[in-house]
């Protein structure tokens, strides 16, 4: 979806932002290389492969990984892990909506 929505708007190099988990996913982006991209800023990426040493984060990424495999927009899943239960649903449903 993502390469979809650039796409549509430039055919330039992008430069390529995340924060927190949001610069594990702009990584993984990058690294599927469908990307042109002139730069790249990650603020506070979260380091998952050293998360991963936590039970309650490998559990959770283990569930993560399995649905997103079945069902690849999962981002309020995401949202609520890092926030809280329930915050995704408290944000506007334009928000959750393009999740």
């Amino acid at each position: 979806m993502s390469e979809k929505v650039v796409s549509s708007l430039t055919e330039e190099a992008i430069h390529l932002m995340g924060h927190s988990f949001g610069g594990v996913i702009a990584l993984a982006l990058a690294l599927k290389g469908h990307f042109n991209i002139s730069k790249m800023s990650l603020c506070e990426a979260v380091a998952v492969s050293v998360l991963e040493k936590n039970n309650e984060v490998q559990e959770f990424l283990v569930k993560y990984r399995r649905k997103v495999s079945k069902k690849p927009l999962t981002s309020g899943e995401v949202i609520d892990f890092w926030g809280g239960k329930g915050v995704f649903q408290s944000l506007a449903d334009f928000i959750q909506e393009g999740s």
